[in-house]
């Protein structure tokens, strides 16, 4: 079998290659040495803890609104929401993100946070050093894994000038006409208008 290289999962189709053909062989012995190289205990589910909103308004701004795994610069949500105030046919946003009923750029560069050791893996939730700045893709390729078992690595924000239009957000919504914000978006305008304060 050809070997591959790479993180952890790269492993993964030789170790249960050999795992299944000794199951077949009825050599169970063989099969558990084998399945012992990528035995992953089930681990207790951990309540979920977020951030608030002006942690993490902090740490895209930390990271230049920059996804910290493949570098594609993102765009605060709240702000693509907007644009779709005004052009809801063009730019189209559902709620919950509903195929069909949002625009691919909502889908593929909206911010997220994303725990570089995930915390079911006895990562901090809401320790800025384990938190980082990652486009939907990338969050959601990433799941539960820990970065060396994709291969991946923590890249540095390459413009220091981007600010995922956050700097904008007040600006966008003072033009739109106010239109009304939710309980999270009202959350993110305060957070951005105090890191990107406007000339008086």
């Amino acid at each position: 079998m050809v070997r591959t290289t790479g993180g952890n999962a790269a492993g993964y189709p030789d170790v249960l290659h050999d795992v299944v053909r000794a199951l077949i062989r009825q050599d169970r012995a063989a099969a558990d040495a084998r399945m012992g190289a990528i035995a992953e205990p089930i681990r207790p589910p951990v309540p979920r803890r977020t951030p608030s909103i002006r942690v993490r308004a902090g740490i895209f701004e930390r990271d230049r609104y920059q996804c910290r795994y493949c570098g594609v610069p993102t765009v605060l949500t709240p702000v693509m929401r907007l644009v779709s105030t005004a052009y809801p046919r063009e730019f189209p946003y559902h709620r919950n993100w509903k195929a069909g009923e949002v625009h691919p750029a909502i889908e593929t560069i909206s911010a997220t946070h994303d725990h570089v050791i995930p915390v079911t893996r006895g990562g901090d939730p809401l320790d800025p050093g384990n938190i980082v700045t990652a486009c939907w893709v990338c969050n959601s390729a990433k799941g539960n894994l820990p970065l060396d078992a994709l291969g991946w690595t923590l890249r540095a924000p390459a413009d220091d000038g981007w600010h995922g239009l956050a700097d904008r957000y007040a600006d966008l919504w003072e033009a739109l006409g106010r239109p009304p914000l939710g309980a999270d978006e009202a959350h993110w305008m305060a957070a951005t208008r105090r890191l990107y304060p406007r000339p008086s």
